[in-house]
Parts: structure tokens; sequence; C-alpha cells
């Protein structure tokens, strides 16, 4: 019991210590379409994230770290999505500073939606 205690006090000081980190983004992804998404690429315009093999009704959650992180520069992030060659830019960071935010992803067949949460 004590040790189940101790797992659960963990878990909730880590979520609360990853969330208050202001060097990426997390991005849940939805695969809605009707087949497996080969590949996509989230990037912020100088930093990237590869997510292989995303199979139909299946969620994943991915960070992107801001690496490379410029300290005055404002910019968007874009997705693409393969093999259907969608893209679609979204969202804003102003300053180098990430949003408090994070966004749903949800892959369609030939469309993406994108929600704040």
């Amino acid at each position: 019991m004590k040790q189940k205690k101790k797992l659960i006090i963990l878990t909730l000081f880590l979520s609360f210590f990853f969330s208050c980190d202001n060097k990426g983004m997390l991005f849940k992804l939805e695969n809605k379409s009707q087949k497996k998404i080969d590949s996509i690429i989230i990037s912020n315009g100088y930093d990237e994230i590869k997510i292989k093999n995303l199979y139909k009704n299946k969620t994943r959650k991915v960070y992107l770290k801001f690496v490379k992180q410029k300290s005055k520069s404002d910019g968007s992030f874009f997705i693409k999505v393969f093999p259907n060659n969608l893209r679609k830019n979204f969202g804003y960071y102003s300053n180098g500073i990430v949003p408090s935010y994070s966004y749903n992803i949800f892959l369609k067949d030939d469309s993406i939606s994108i929600e704040e949460y």
C-alpha cells in the first residue's frame, strides 16, 4: 500500500514537473483515418519530431523539444502526414516562449483538425 502511494505521489510530481517545462510542446495525435499512417513530422521551424506507423484508431502523445530554441524568435508549428502528403500550419509561439497549452491533432483521410487543450 505504501509503495502504491509513493508511486502515485511520484507520478503526480513528475506530471507537474514536466507540465511546467517551457522547453517543449506536447501533442496528442489520433489516427481517425481508414488506414495506417506511415509517418508524421511535427516541427516548429527548426526542431522536429518524426513519428512512424500510427495505426488506424490509435492515439500517441509526443513531445517536441525546443532544443535549438532562439530566444527572440516568433513562429508557428506545422505538421506533415505521409503517405497522404497533408500539411497544416497551426499555433503560434512568441519570443521563443512555448505556449502553456497543448494540442490534440486528429488525422483524417483527407484533412487534419487541431484543437488546443
